[in-house]
C-alpha cells in the first residue's frame, strides 16, 4: 500500500468540507439502533460553511452558518447571533468562529484524521481495500467541553482511514467489545 504523503497531509489537514454528510447510529446493549442523527457540512473555507443536524426520530434539528462575519445558530426555535471579532484576541480568538469548533468535534475528526490520531493510541493498523483499518484507545488528555472520539470511558475505537479521501469513511465505537455507536461519511 503506497500512498502519497504530501498529498495526503494536505488533504488530511484540509479547510474545506463542501457536500459532507455523516450518519450516527447508536445502540443499546441489545444492539438495537436507538438513536439516529444525519449530520450536513458545506465549508467553503475555514469562515465560510454551513452546519445542520437533525435527529431522525425526534424531528429535532440544529443549523448553524458562518458568513465570515456572524455565526448565527438556531436550535429548534431558538435563534443566536455571534458577531465575528474585528481584531481576534486571545480570550476571542478567530478558532471559535470556524467550523472546526463546530459541537460535533468527532465530525471534524472524521474529515481531518490528524486531529484524531494526536487523541488516540493506534494499537493496530491493517490494511483493508483501500483503507487502513485502526484500532485505537483514547489517551484521554482533551479538556471539556469535548465531543469527539476520544472520550475516555473505556471505549474502544475501530476507524476505516479511506487513503484516496484521506478522511475516516466509518468509525466505530465499542464498549466491552459490543459496538454502542457507528459514525459513517458520505459525500453528497
Amino acid at each position: 500500500m503506497r500512498v502519497d504523503l504530501s498529498a495526503f497531509l494536505a488533504a488530511a489537514t484540509t479547510t474545506r468540507a463542501e457536500g459532507v454528510r455523516a450518519t450516527v447510529v447508536t445502540v443499546d446493549e441489545t444492539g438495537a439502533p436507538t438513536t439516529e442523527s444525519v449530520h450536513e457540512l458545506d465549508a467553503q473555507d475555514l469562515l465560510h460553511w454551513t452546519y445542520r443536524m437533525r435527529d431522525e426520530r425526534t424531528g429535532e434539528t440544529l443549523d448553524a452558518t458562518c458568513n465570515g462575519h456572524q455565526i448565527t445558530r438556531t436550535d429548534g426555535t431558538y435563534t443566536a447571533v455571534s458577531e465575528l471579532p474585528v481584531t481576534p484576541t486571545r480570550d476571542d480568538p478567530r478558532y471559535f468562529y470556524t467550523w472546526l469548533a463546530i459541537d460535533d468535534t468527532w465530525l471534524v475528526e472524521m474529515l481531518r484524521p490528524v486531529d484524531l490520531l494526536a487523541r488516540v493510541l493506534v494499537t493496530e493498523a491493517r490494511p483493508e481495500d483501500n483503507h487502513l483499518v485502526l484500532r485505537c484507545e483514547p489517551l484521554g488528555n482533551e479538556p471539556s467541553p469535548y465531543n469527539g472520539f476520544s472520550i475516555p470511558d473505556g471505549r474502544q475505537i475501530v476507524a476505516a482511514l479511506d487513503l484516496e479521501q484521506a478522511r475516516f469513511s466509518q468509525v466505530d465505537v465499542y464498549h466491552q467489545d459490543k459496538l454502542t455507536a457507528r459514525f459513517a461519511l458520505s459525500t453528497t
